[in-house]
C-alpha cells in the first residue's frame, strides 16, 4: 500500500472517529516527498485544529475528510522518490483550493501580517526577558501581548522556517504568564487556564526540546489548578527555557 492510499485510510478512521491519538500523532509529524500529499497532511491538520465553524469534528469537516480520502485515491500515483517535482498537477490543487474555501481562511495578504506580527511579539518578549536574565512574569499582557496566542500556536504549520521560533516563544509567554501568578504580580492567565489546556492536547513537539518546553507549561498549568506555588521542578524548568530559547536566541543572532 503505498502512502496516499494509507493516508486515505487514515482520513476515513478519522471522519469516521475511529483514529487513533497514536495514529493521529504519527501522521500529524510525518512529512512527505509527494507534494500533494504533503500539502493535504497540512490541510488535514488545520481542518482539525482550527477553531471556525467548519472545523473537523464537525458534519461539514467530517465530510471534506471524506472527499479528500476519494481524492487521493483517485489521483495520479505519487512520483517517484528519485527526481521529485514539487509541482502539484491542476485537479490536485482544486482539492486544496476546496480546502480553503471550507476553512474560510484569512486572506493571504492578513495571513502573511498575522505571521509577521507574531514573530514581532516574540522578539519583544525575548528583548523584555533579556534585560532580566529570567523569565519573569511582570509583563505588560494587554498592551504588549493581546492575542489569544495559545488559539494560534497549533495553526503555525506552514512550513516557513520561523514556525518553531514562534510556537517556541508562545510557550515561553505561557511560562511568564504562570510566573506573573506564581509571584502574586498579577494574574493573566487564570481565566485563560482550560482553553490553553486544550490547545496543549493537541500541541506536537517538533523536537525534545520543544517537549520538554510544552511539558513544562503543563506542569505548571497543573499547579495552577491546584492553586499551588511554584516548586523545585517549575523553577528549574523556567531557568532552562530562558537559556535554552531566549539566551540562545542572542547567542545565534550574534555569531
Amino acid at each position: 500500500m503505498d502512502d496516499r492510499s494509507r493516508f486515505a485510510d487514515f482520513l476515513e478512521r478519522l471522519a469516521d472517529r475511529r483514529a487513533s491519538s497514536f495514529e493521529w500523532s504519527r501522521f500529524v509529524v510525518a512529512h512527505y516527498a509527494d507534494p500533494f500529499l504533503e500539502e493535504m497532511r497540512r490541510c488535514t491538520v488545520r481542518l482539525m485544529q482550527n477553531r471556525l465553524p467548519y472545523h473537523g469534528d464537525t458534519e461539514p469537516g467530517r465530510e471534506a475528510l471524506r472527499c479528500w480520502a476519494m481524492a487521493l485515491r483517485s489521483a495520479s500515483a505519487p512520483p517517484p522518490t528519485d527526481g521529485v517535482t514539487l509541482s502539484v498537477a491542476p485537479h490536485e490543487a482544486a482539492v486544496l483550493d476546496d480546502f480553503l474555501r471550507i476553512e474560510g481562511a484569512q486572506p493571504e495578504q492578513d495571513d502573511a501580517a498575522l505571521y509577521r506580527r507574531l514573530k514581532r511579539d516574540v522578539c519583544l518578549l525575548y528583548h523584555e526577558l533579556s534585560d532580566y536574565r529570567h523569565i519573569m512574569g511582570d509583563l505588560d499582557y494587554a498592551s504588549d501581548y493581546p492575542l489569544e496566542y495559545w488559539a494560534l500556536i497549533n495553526r503555525i504549520d506552514t512550513g516557513r522556517e520561523d514556525d518553531r521560533f514562534i510556537r517556541a516563544g508562545i510557550l515561553v509567554l505561557l511560562l511568564a504568564m504562570l510566573q506573573d501568578v506564581f509571584d502574586g504580580s498579577g494574574d493573566h492567565i487564570s481565566r485563560h487556564a482550560r482553553g490553553i489546556s486544550r490547545e496543549l492536547e493537541r500541541f506536537v513537539p517538533e523536537d525534545d526540546a520543544m517537549l520538554r518546553l510544552v511539558e513544562s507549561v503543563e506542569h505548571g498549568l497543573g499547579l495552577l489548578a491546584n492553586s499551588a506555588s511554584a516548586d523545585d521542578r517549575f523553577g528549574a524548568d523556567v531557568c532552562w527555557a530562558y537559556d535554552t530559547f531566549v539566551r540562545k536566541y542572542f547567542a545565534d543572532a550574534a555569531s
